[in-house]
């Protein structure tokens, strides 16, 4: 997929499912499905999504940088989705955790 030019006029959902290489999470509290970044082509997203079962929202993420190949688990414990590592632009290889 080549990198858009302009307006950005796909649909949420088009937005959050055309991507590699993101991490997902099921969070049963909430009763929602939380995708985050992952990679267009060249291009590096550092984008949070929920579904709720018949729509996709955006997510505000506290600057989570970008990154792809990362894992993501729902805690019990805290009821919060934990992000771990990934790989960021220029192939950095990150071990941070977010919350």
């Amino acid at each position: 997929m080549l990198a858009q030019e302009g307006p950005d006029d796909r649909s949420d959902s088009e937005k959050a499912a055309q991507r590699d290489h993101f991490a997902i999470a099921a969070d049963p509290i909430r009763g929602r499905i939380v995708v985050h970044g992952g990679n267009i082509g060249n291009q590096w997203l550092q984008d949070s999504w929920q579904w709720d079962g018949s729509a996709w929202t955006t997510v505000e993420t506290n600057s989570l940088p970008a990154r792809s190949s990362h894992s993501m688990i729902f805690d019990p414990v805290s009821e919060r989705v934990l992000l771990f590592g990934g790989i960021s632009s220029g192939s950095v290889v990150r071990g941070d955790t977010w919350m």
